[in-house]
C-alpha cells in the first residue's frame, strides 16, 4: 500500500514538473541556482529509488542543474 502511494506521489511530481517546465516564466529562469537533493527514505534499489533517479535525471535535463538522489533509509 505504501509503495502505491509513493508511485502516485512521484507520478504527480513528474506531471507537475512537466507542466511547470512548459509554462516557465522569465522570473524562474534562474531557478535552481545550485544542486537540488532529493532525500528518499527507503533503501537503494527499490521502486522509490528507481523512480526518484528517473525523475532526477529528467529534471537535470530540463533545468541544466544537478538533481541528486540521497537514500537515507528510516530518515524522517
Amino acid at each position: 500500500m505504501e509503495a502505491k502511494k509513493a508511485i502516485i506521489l512521484f507520478a504527480s511530481a513528474l506531471l507537475l514538473t512537466s507542466t511547470i517546465s512548459s509554462a516557465q516564466t522569465s522570473s524562474s529562469v534562474n531557478w535552481p541556482s545550485k544542486p537540488v537533493t532529493f532525500v528518499l527514505t527507503q533503501a537503494p534499489g527499490g521502486a522509490n529509488d528507481i523512480t526518484g533517479r528517473a525523475l532526477a535525471q529528467k529534471l537535470t535535463e530540463i533545468y541544466k542543474q544537478p538533481f541528486i538522489v540521497d537514500n537515507r533509509p528510516g530518515h524522517r
